[in-house]
């Protein structure tokens, strides 16, 4: 603001400078050339006596002549000369010393303070002779000089004048409403003095003022659009974990009981043997869709976090080729890969994560080009140390048409009606192969032709990584037929399915002694009672839940005793509020024979090397 008024001040005092001096030149040319006009008129009436001095050489004539100039205070000297230039006459002023510049420019005057007037001297028609007349200046020199000064001074006053008025009704006004723009949407911008003012700037104010209670409205609605969103976003991931919980807990029968039950296929008929394995199929299908709900709402909610780990690709691409072989095989698909040569050994990605979005596309691919080919092929770009590993999958399946492929990452689309009832799915795995992608930093792009097939490809930054002393390869862990054997178990679980689920179960692992509690203060009134070699705790039971029975059991005599968690609560938060409250473990829902084995065995080893420890 102060630079503005600054130089808005500075242009109107050179403005009005510039226009006084004009005026002052041009009063001042005026005056030189009154001056030199008066004096030529002065030596017209003197022409008769110069020219009897000039050619006559008359004593009296000489005197007259010196009488005439001295009568003139501002003639300095007189010189007169025959046209031949003989000198013939010369006068000058006592006291005179030198003589005026021979300069006849304009500014003369001004600067030497004197001037010449010289011309033929013209009498009755005829030149007689050339006359020169030297003028003082020194009074039009000090008019103009005052004048100067007086405009001088004058622009100061009128700079100082236009300094106050414009700081006060644009400086002010201005640099109110500037100081005031941080409050604007605060509903309490107040601009008194710009609103005062009658001019364009009360507008303005009064703008802003109506601009800030408008904005404040705004963002009020906005808050409480923001609070109904986030109580929305709450209800909603309660809903989704609660409807994950109740979803897992029913499917955790079906899907372990048919593990169960796998065992005994062979029994059955070939008719049954196929019941089984569709049975088998939908059961899994089931469980994937719980699971991409509870990942899409968790990438939407921005809760899920990447854990990039060095990753041998080759033998990772392999390994995902492999598993899609059975698949292949069932829709008479060629299945092939083809890695570059260049790819380096090991990369820094999140491998689960990556297996995730490629085994999604690939099972896409499959599933949609029945009868056809697909094959997955792996290259590298190199960028320094960094790099770009680039892994497309390649179908030569329905394809996608060019209207619907905008939209094929959007949450629950497919290319149309029929292909759902065709092929099924809910249409949110390319929206969560998408929603990864970003998170890794990558791009998932597409290309596809109608009835020719489709190309999907993952590029990823990744970091190579040289020193493969950083992966530490742990050892299978050997698993035993009865790890259970002669140890005293206690299952802690409300649901009537899911305890004779793991009866059967924890029966295969060779437990002779369970004892099952309804809810989790019957599970710490036992382990007063009884000693135990493990718990299984559940999470979410009647009276007391499996974290608050956690923390009171560590409290009792069996403080030390091995929990695991077995629970519907699947996400990375319930992992951690169950080590959080004190368990030791954590098993999810739906689980298999296997998985049990696998998760109570490491867990029992783990145990007991702390206590030997």
């Amino acid at each position: 603001m102060r630079s503005l008024a600054i130089r808005v001040n500075l242009f109107v005092l050179v403005t009005f400078a510039a226009l006084a001096m004009v005026a002052v030149l041009w009063s001042y040319d005026g005056k030189s050339r009154m001056m030199r006009a008066q004096f030529e008129a002065i030596a017209a009436n003197m022409a008769p006596t110069m020219i009897e001095v000039a050619l006559l050489d008359d004593p009296e004539s000489v005197v007259e002549m010196n009488r005439q100039a001295r009568s003139f205070t501002q003639i300095l000297s007189v010189r007169l000369t025959s046209l031949d230039g003989e000198p013939r006459y010369h006068y000058r002023q006592t006291g005179i010393q030198g003589s005026c510049t021979d300069d006849s420019g304009w500014l003369t005057p001004l600067i030497y303070g004197c001037m010449k007037v010289f011309k033929p001297l013209e009498f009755e028609s005829q030149d007689w002779l050339l006359y020169e007349i030297e003028l003082d200046t020194s009074e039009l020199r000090q008019q103009t000089f005052r004048l100067v000064s007086a405009i001088a001074w004058l622009s100061l006053l009128c700079f100082w004048g236009v300094f106050r008025t414009t700081r006060r009704w644009l400086n002010e006004p201005l640099a109110e409403m500037v100081s005031h723009l941080p409050k604007v949407g605060s509903g309490e911008l107040k601009l008194a003095k710009a609103a005062s003012h009658r001019s364009e700037l009360t507008l303005l104010a009064r703008g802003l003022m109506q601009a800030d209670r408008n904005l404040h409205t705004e963002h009020q609605q906005a808050n409480e659009l923001t609070d109904r969103l986030k109580q929305s976003l709450e209800a909603k991931s309660e809903f989704l974990a609660n409807a994950s919980h109740e979803i897992r807990t029913p499917l955790n029968g079906v899907i372990g009981f048919i593990d169960c039950l796998a065992a005994e296929r062979s029994r059955l008929s070939e008719d049954g043997q196929e019941q089984f394995r569709l049975l088998e199929g939908s059961a899994q299908s089931l469980l994937q869709i719980v699971n991409d709900v509870l990942d899409f709402s968790k990438l939407e909610a921005g809760q899920l976090q990447l854990e990039p780990t060095p990753c041998p690709v080759t033998d990772f691409i392999q390994r995902i080729h492999a598993h899609f072989q059975g698949m292949a095989r069932l829709h008479k698909v060629v299945f092939a890969v083809d890695i570059s040569p260049k790819l380096p050994e090991f990369v820094l990605l999140d491998e689960g994560r990556t297996e995730q979005i490629l085994g999604n596309l690939v099972s896409n691919a499959i599933k949609f080009s029945p009868g056809a080919s697909v094959e997955i092929r792996v290259d590298w770009k190199v960028q320094g140390r960094q790099g770009e590993l680039m892994i497309s999958v390649v179908d030569s399946g329905i394809g996608i048409d060019s209207e619907t492929l905008p939209y094929i990452f959007d949450a629950y689309t497919q290319a149309d009606g029929s292909v759902t009832r065709r092929f099924g799915g809910t249409g949110l795995g390319l929206s969560i192969c998408k929603k990864l992608a970003d998170l890794m930093q990558a791009r998932l792009l597409v290309h596809s032709t109608k009835g020719k097939g489709s190309e999907f490809t993952l590029a990823m930054p990744v970091t190579v990584v040289d020193d493969c002393s950083v992966i530490t390869d742990k050892p299978a862990l050997e698993l035993l037929d009865k790890p259970l054997a002669g140890l005293s178990i206690l299952l802690a679980e409300d649901n009537t399915s899911n305890q004779k689920l793991m009866q059967v179960m924890l029966k295969k692992l060779g437990c002779g002694s369970l004892v099952i509690a309804q809810n989790g203060q019957e599970a710490v009134d036992i382990c007063h009672q009884r000693h135990f070699d493990l718990i299984l705790m559940d999470c979410q039971m009647p009276i007391l839940d499996g974290y608050r029975a956690t923390q009171q059991i560590r409290l009792g005599p069996q403080a030390q005793i091995l929990i695991l968690a077995l629970t519907a609560n699947a996400t990375s938060a319930d992992r951690q509020r169950c080590l959080d409250c004190g368990m030791d473990a954590f098993l999810t829902k739906p689980i298999t024979l296997s998985a049990l084995n696998q998760g109570i065995t490491q867990a029992l080893r783990q145990h007991s090397s702390l206590q030997t420890g």
